[in-house]
């Protein structure tokens, strides 16, 4: 069930990021003045780099928006196990791995921000 929502959310991401970055119109010019409106916000397409933070910071949020959902789904889980000890196991398993998965995204901006701020002064990231 679990498995079956996070691939759902996952490609549905995928899609909601693929049709955010197409033109709204094709006789349109694509991006007057190297700036590009898409669904999600502006950015220039002369600059990489505001692309790529784009796409970061769209995953990230999608990645901490459903492990916020998963804890909100378990902690019900919780309040609805009638005192089953296996429901709350379960439960606090899931709550478990949210928090490890909340912790792997935050470390891993933390970690692109060092290593490509500050190691490898790559320009946007600091």
């Amino acid at each position: 069930m679990l498995q079956k929502a996070a691939r759902l959310l996952i490609i549905s991401a995928f899609f909601i990021l693929a049709l955010s970055i197409v033109s709204t119109v094709l006789a349109d010019e694509p991006c007057p003045n190297n700036v590009c409106d898409t669904a999600i916000g502006s950015f220039d397409v002369t600059n990489p780099m505001s692309v790529m933070m784009r796409i970061f910071s769209i995953v990230l949020s999608l990645g901490a928006a459903g492990a916020t959902i998963v804890i909100i789904i378990a902690g019900y889980k919780i309040l609805t196990s009638r005192g089953d000890k296996e429901k709350i196991q379960g439960a606090r398993e899931t709550i478990t791995s949210a928090i490890v998965g909340l912790l792997f995204i935050v470390f891993s901006l933390v970690i692109l921000s060092i290593v490509a701020g500050n190691i490898l002064k790559i320009p946007g990231f600091s």
